[in-house]
């Protein structure tokens, strides 16, 4: 199975896009505790979603639902086990995150967003490299989008 995912990542041809842009911000949705996955298929995947040149994961644990194939599969994996591997996969998110964020301090990488929130002299803003800066509102040139010709 991961041998098959290895072939779909390389589809994506993600490499290609960070030589292009070394400064995308790459995600990937990762659903957790699917009937029939094992410790050794976790770790597997564990391993394998470390080793991706990715920002971040989006974690979701796999939940029972009646009518679908999943529902009737053996081997249906116990909650607290699942919950463990979703903390787990969260925490390799987080590390990911931080490091990309670290590369973009270090790369002094301009970055554009949308105010959020302003409070206290500080502006909150979710940026295109899809991280929060809280900036001092006097450090953030704010500029509108030129309206289109006509």
């Amino acid at each position: 199975m991961l041998q098959e995912l290895w072939k779909f990542i390389k589809k994506l041809k993600i490499e290609k896009l960070l030589k292009i842009r070394p400064d995308a911000a790459i995600g990937m949705d990762v659903i957790v505790g699917l009937p029939g996955e094992t410790a050794e298929l976790f770790e597997a995947t564990f391993e394998f979603l470390q080793n991706l040149p990715l920002t971040y994961l989006h974690v979701f644990p796999y939940s029972r639902r009646p009518g679908t194939k999943a529902w009737s599969m053996p081997d249906q994996v116990n909650g607290t086990i699942s919950k463990k591997r979703v903390e787990r996969l969260i925490a390799l998110s987080d590390a990911k995150k931080n490091a990309y964020i670290d590369r973009l301090i270090s790369q002094n990488i301009i970055i554009n967003g949308i105010a959020e929130k302003q409070e206290n002299g500080y502006i909150t803003l979710l940026s295109d490299h899809y991280v929060r800066a809280y900036c001092q509102s006097e450090n953030i040139s704010l500029m509108q989008k030129p309206e289109a010709e006509e």
